[in-house]
């Protein structure tokens, strides 16, 4: 679920970089996705953010092409190549959390 002011309802483009969003919160698991999110946020700021930066550039080309496209397996494949675990300031979130092994989902998705 996401939210949207009235004037921003039939932007597809922006219904589109949300629904990224909403893929790499599935794949990744709610703990994992929200550390590398924060995490992002705070070292690269919100622009140049990993997960940012995924969904924009899947924004662009959404609304560049044509083709219809795979959004799950485009997400799953960027995500494939992040270690999300390793690469954040906060790896221990997840382990804190009592949720299941977020990486493992990713696994499962490819």
């Amino acid at each position: 679920m996401f939210f949207l002011k009235r004037h921003r309802v039939a932007d597809e483009r922006l219904h589109f970089h949300e629904l990224i969003h909403v893929i790499q919160w599935r794949l990744l698991g709610p703990a994992s996705f929200l550390a590398a999110y924060a995490d992002g946020l705070e070292r690269f700021r919100y622009r140049e953010s990993p997960l940012e930066m995924m969904a924009y550039d899947a924004e662009a080309s959404f609304s560049q092409s044509p083709e219809i496209f795979d959004a799950e397996k485009l997400v799953a494949g960027q995500l494939s190549r992040i270690n999300i675990e390793q690469d954040c300031r906060f790896p221990n979130i997840s382990r804190r959390m009592t949720m299941p092994d977020p990486l493992s989902r990713l696994q499962l998705a490819q």
